[in-house]
């Protein structure tokens, strides 16, 4: 736990009360929530918080008000767009080894018809997206630019690599004019390379509007000048936004994992790891003999 207090704040009634639920929203979850996902959760309780750019602000700088305070754990709002990049360390050899050892993983899917990945538009979903897809052993790519050429270049040379197998993407991204059209488009792209790539859209699709009850935006200012909100309008009657973020984290991760589920062997999978373990401790026993101690593992 960091509740680290840094700054001393005194909170009116009403915005004590805001910030009590902006804390009962992040202790209902085991992993930590961005301010938007903290502000949708919020918007979508019925208490009166206005899903608008001035509600979003509220949210945030109560958020951080709370942090500073010491009253929101520091570790539990999280802010993905910017991450330090520094190659790894180790305090000795032994620390080493026992990396390594840690970081031993096989290809499941090696034998499996299916190759797979998960993409999504947004970096801020990545360090909830991650542990499922290490998990399932399989790829993540997480960041906006799908049209650029730099990135379909990067992924066409990686699945040139997989051609033997159903190359399948899975799909995490917002309902709006260029979120709906991603699909097609990156099909599309990567077919001018002569790959053949299922794209399937996970979320946020038509049909999770109704089921989850998900809160449009119309204000968004990337609505106005998407060269798509044409063919949108004509599709869905209006222009809007919904964003990923909109939704329920622990139901993003069902859902993800759900959709796993059809492509994996997960009695194969239990044997693979089972043996992972065994090559471990093999290893462990004989860097022992060795007189070489390593620390604890994970």
């Amino acid at each position: 736990m960091s509740h680290l207090r840094v700054r001393n704040k005194d909170f009116r009634s009403a915005t004590m009360s805001f910030l009590e639920l902006v804390t009962k929203t992040i202790e209902a979850y085991n992993v930590p929530l961005t301010v938007r996902q903290i502000h949708y959760r919020i918007a979508e309780a019925g208490v009166g918080h206005p899903n608008t750019p001035h509600g979003y602000q509220k949210t945030s700088r109560i958020v951080t008000d709370g942090r500073y305070s010491g009253r929101i754990d520091w570790d539990r709002v999280v802010d993905d767009t910017r991450q330090l990049h520094r190659r790894n360390r180790w305090d000795s050899v032994e620390g080493l080894l026992r990396a390594a050892l840690d970081q031993y993983h096989t290809d499941w899917w090696i034998d499996s018809k299916y190759y797979i990945e998960i993409w999504t538009e947004k970096r801020t979903l990545q360090r909830m997206l991650q542990p499922v897809a290490d998990e399932y052993r399989i790829g993540l790519v997480a960041g906006a630019g799908w049209g650029s050429a730099s990135a379909i270049w990067e992924a066409v040379k990686r699945l040139k690599e997989m051609q033997d197998k159903k190359i399948i993407i899975i799909y995490l991204g917002d309902l709006d004019p260029s979120g709906d059209d991603m699909p097609r488009d990156v099909h599309d792209r990567l077919s001018e390379f002569g790959l053949d790539v299922e794209l399937n859209k996970l979320l946020v699709t038509e049909t999770d509007l109704d089921r989850y009850h998900l809160l449009r935006r119309f204000d968004a200012p990337k609505l106005k000048n998407d060269t798509r909100a044409r063919g949108f309008i004509e599709k869905y009657g209006e222009l809007f936004q919904v964003e990923v973020e909109a939704m329920d984290p622990a139901e993003v991760i069902r859902r993800l994992r759900e959709e796993l589920d059809k492509y994996a062997d997960k009695e194969k999978f239990e044997l693979v790891q089972s043996q992972e373990l065994e090559d471990v401790e093999r290893i462990e026993v004989a860097l022992e003999g060795a007189g070489i101690e390593l620390p604890e593992g994970e």
